[in-house]
């Protein structure tokens, strides 16, 4: 199920520039344009498709989320329970990123669910909660393969 945003991709753009402290002249140069064109984005209320990947990347969002609102419900989800076991052990973005490498502000955004973070981050993060890799994706401990297998056998002798 996806939930979408009524915002419109240029009212996105802003809302995670200011999220993040960046100006729309820091933006354009990021992008490597004109401060003129980069405006002209906003009057035409449109960005053009080829910056779609450079911006994503920048501001830590994805690119369906960026163009049209939708957030993907497994994502949200996802950055939901990765939120909830942050605030449970009082842990910041800020903490996971010094300790991670990965950035904070992509962990926030993780959290909100417009950007899903990598098999290879859930697992750093889920390290530094002192949690198994797949808990942020499962929200419980998997039980090993000894356990696993000695439950059976139990099961099965009866």
């Amino acid at each position: 199920m996806m939930q979408y945003s009524t915002m419109n991709e240029i009212e996105r753009l802003y809302e995670q520039m200011s999220k993040l402290g960046i100006k729309p002249t820091q933006m354009a140069n990021m992008l490597d344009v004109s401060t003129s064109l980069f405006a002209n984005w906003k009057t035409r209320g449109s960005i053009p498709k080829k910056y779609l990947e450079r911006i994503s990347e920048s501001l830590f969002v994805s690119i369906p989320w960026l163009i049209s609102g939708k957030i993907d419900a497994k994502q949200k989800e996802y950055g939901e329970r990765l939120r909830q076991y942050m605030v449970e052990q009082g842990v910041f973005p800020a903490t996971i990123s010094k300790h991670t490498g990965i950035n904070a502000h992509k962990i926030v955004s993780a959290q909100d669910g417009i950007i899903e973070l990598s098999d290879k981050e859930y697992a750093l993060i889920a390290k530094e909660l002192g949690k198994p890799a797949s808990y942020i994706k499962y929200g419980a401990d998997r039980l090993s393969s000894e356990k696993t297998v000695a439950l059976l056998d139990k099961l099965h002798r009866r």
